[in-house]
Parts: C-alpha cells; structure tokens; sequence
C-alpha cells in the first residue's frame, strides 16, 4: 500500500498512491472476468452487487464506451465511506498520535486556525520541545484526510533521509521491487500533503546530496502549489543554519509569514 513507507513493494507503495489521489481515478473495467464485489449489505437493485454497470453504447464497437465497466453508485458510495480510514492507515502516522484531532488538541488558538484553512495552506509550526508540533501535525493530517482533500504522508526527517540514503545500498537483483530514489522524491513532491516533523534534527546544510534531494522534495512542492507543513525545535534564523537558506525560503515562502507560528506554552510530555 502506498502509505506503507517504502519498504512495502514497489508496485503496491509507489504506483496504488495515483489510484486513491481522488474518486475520479477509479479504473474502468476492460474484462469482466475481473470484475470485483462491493461489501454491500443487500444486492444493489442497479448492478445487482457486482460493483460495476456498463453504459449505453458498451456493445457498440464504435462507441467510446465499448467494452467497458464503470463504477456503479454503490461502488463509489462504498469507496467514499472507506477511504479516509484506508488513506489514515497508509499516511504512516506514528502510533502513540493516532487518536489525536484539531477538536481535542490543547493548542486552542493554533487548531482552530487549522480547522478552517484552505487545503492548499502550507505551515512551519517552530518551538520548544514538548508544546504539541508533532500533535497539531498529525491533527491536521487526520482533517486533511477527512475533509476528502487527498492523501498525506507523514515523516520525521531523519526517518526520510535514511530511506532516501538506504536507496544506494541496494544489491539490485534482491531488491528490485523498492522503489528508487527518484521513484522516492516522485512520490514525496506530488503526495496531496506532506508532513516533515522534526526539520533540523539532522544537519542538511553542506551535506552534498541530501541537501539538494531535499530541495528537490521542497521545490517541486512549491512549484506545483503543493501543500507541507513542517515542524521543528528550532526557530526559523537557526533552522536556516542547520538546513541551508535556500530550503528554509522555500518552506516560508510556501506558508506566508502568517502560517510561521511559534507554538508556544507547557510542556505537554510532563
């Protein structure tokens, strides 16, 4: 599945990701031998629980709908219901934050600016350990979600940078079905969202090869009007010496000095 980090086979993590982006992708069904079933209670009185319906023309071959299925109503009444939890499932959320949401953070003023962004916002949440970054990120994933804005994936950066670095210690006949590096930063710069938390744990800035496949990840995103939000203990001046200008521009550039935010208050962990 495509959330799985990419440990997951090259087929189901990389290409399956396109296939859920939106309800508009379902495929059309050329062989009716493959047809699937819908886990309807009682049989749909229109595809009589097939799942699939053919249109008018599908027996003409000079008709565009030739040969083909589509969805039937209850597919897709189906598939809405249970794509949010498959695309939770898949965002690769950290266990202990999995129950987290906007409506039951105790960051009041900060959740409430979530809740009601547009879905093309972008964020950079900074400040002391312990405040609650990483619990309004996985709060915002789960709304995103939920709003029906698309797929999130969610990762700490020194966890991305390891994936992208374990792509060169590859024996290429064992591990052929792993995505590459370039099948990786694909996937990172087109997800709906992506969520980096912890930014400057790892130094980036002078690292050669990891700072230039961030800014890859980081400037397609911005080129293609493509959401992140972004969390770090650091503030925006020291981030910039541990990840480089030219990225740490980027990310504000991309949220507006509005969505820089120094979260602030206890130490929740206490």
């Amino acid at each position: 599945s495509i959330g799985s980090k990419p440990s997951a086979s090259k087929t189901n993590s990389m290409e399956s990701e396109s296939s859920i982006d939106s309800p508009d992708s379902i495929p059309q069904q050329t062989n009716p031998k493959i047809l699937t079933t819908t886990s309807i209670a009682e049989p749909c009185s229109i595809c009589g629980g097939i799942g699939w319906v053919t249109l008018a023309g599908a027996d003409d071959p000079s008709d565009a709908h030739f040969g083909k299925m589509f969805p039937c109503e209850c597919f897709m009444a189906v598939f809405l219901k249970e794509r949010p939890a498959k695309l939770w499932r898949q965002a690769g959320i950290p266990a202990r934050f999995q129950t987290f949401t906007l409506e039951s953070s105790p960051v009041k003023a900060i959740s409430s600016r979530l809740i009601g962004a547009p879905k093309d916002s972008s964020w950079f949440l900074w400040g002391e350990r312990g405040v609650g970054k990483t619990g309004l990120a996985t709060s915002y994933a789960r709304h995103f979600i939920d709003a029906g804005y698309g797929a999130v994936q969610f990762y700490m950066l020194p966890q991305m940078l390891a994936t992208l670095k374990d792509t060169y210690n590859r024996k290429r006949e064992e591990d052929d079905h792993l995505p590459t590096e370039a099948e990786l930063i694909t996937f990172w710069s087109k997800v709906p969202l992506l969520v980096l938390d912890d930014m400057g744990a790892e130094q980036v800035s002078g690292s050669g090869w990891v700072e230039d496949r961030l800014y890859q990840i980081i400037g397609q995103r911005q080129a293609d009007l493509k959401p992140i939000l972004v969390t770090s203990n650091h503030s925006p001046t020291d981030l910039g010496r541990r990840i480089g200008d030219r990225i740490l521009w980027r990310i504000i550039e991309m949220a507006g000095k509005g969505n820089v935010i120094e979260v602030q208050g206890p130490n929740l962990r206490a």
